[in-house]
């Protein structure tokens, strides 16, 4: 993509627009693909998508697959912000000369990285899919004290990828920063997927933490789904966190 800088990229499937994965925080393209661990046999986003019309899906450095099974993609400094993943992803998509409008569909902070590329290049965005995506109000929903402690959990490594020394990871101080300084997103078809099943946070926190932190992530999905006029707020998705 230039500076001699590679990035891991899949393609399937013909025809326009072009839908582009952004998959979430620490997680490679491949998410879009695997089978869930339930052992129900699923035709998965990637392939189904493929089907319709073209999609790609890319691995950002630092991003794994379990535990074992890292980034694809050349490894670069950490920590990143939301720019850089969408200074990375339009150079990407004009090296592999893949033409626009595109709908982008992201989870997670693949949604804030989504959002942005929107905000940036509004031409070439003409469909947007948030999936349980992160949004830059979590930090005024949430009080202080909690806002420090959910950040720290969404930053600190986990214990089973602390040895992996290229570990993605995003300042979403500075991230959302970017995005409340963007430019709104223009008009355009926009549906939003929400979690109706709580995340597992595990680890040690505050009695009445986990319910805070739903609440204020179910309102902020409320909140995405007014981006634009005529959006699809979808909340009943028998789902956890990987909608996908």
């Amino acid at each position: 993509i230039g500076g001699g800088k590679r990035i891991y990229m899949e393609s399937a499937g013909k025809g326009k627009p072009t839908v582009v994965l952004v998959a979430g925080l620490r997680n490679r393209g491949d998410i879009w693909s695997v089978q869930a661990d339930d052992g129900k046999k699923r035709t998965m986003v990637m392939p189904g998508v493929a089907a319709l019309t073209r999609v790609i899906a890319y691995d950002r450095p630092g991003t794994t697959l379990g535990a074992d099974q890292f980034s694809r993609s050349d490894a670069v400094r950490q920590p990143r912000t939301v720019l850089d993943c969408v200074q990375e992803l339009h150079a990407l998509l004009r090296a592999a000369k893949i033409p626009g409008p595109y709908v982008l569909v992201g989870h997670s902070t693949g949604g804030l990285i989504a959002r942005l590329y929107a905000s940036l290049y509004p031409r070439e965005v003409c469909g947007m899919v948030l999936v349980d995506a992160i949004s830059e109000t979590m930090q005024s929903l949430l009080s202080a004290q909690d806002w420090a402690l959910y950040r720290r959990l969404i930053t600190d490594a986990p214990a089973a990828l602390a040895g992996y020394k290229d570990l993605e990871t995003i300042d979403f101080v500075k991230s959302f920063a970017q995005m409340r300084s963007a430019r709104p997103m223009r008009a355009m078809p926009l549906v939003v997927l929400a979690r109706d099943k709580a995340s597992e946070i595990g680890g040690s926190f505050p009695a009445g933490f986990q319910d805070r932190v739903e609440k204020a992530w179910f309102l902020a999905q409320s909140k995405l789904a007014k981006l634009v006029p005529g959006e699809r707020f979808v909340s009943k998705t028998g789902s956890g966190h990987y909608v996908q």
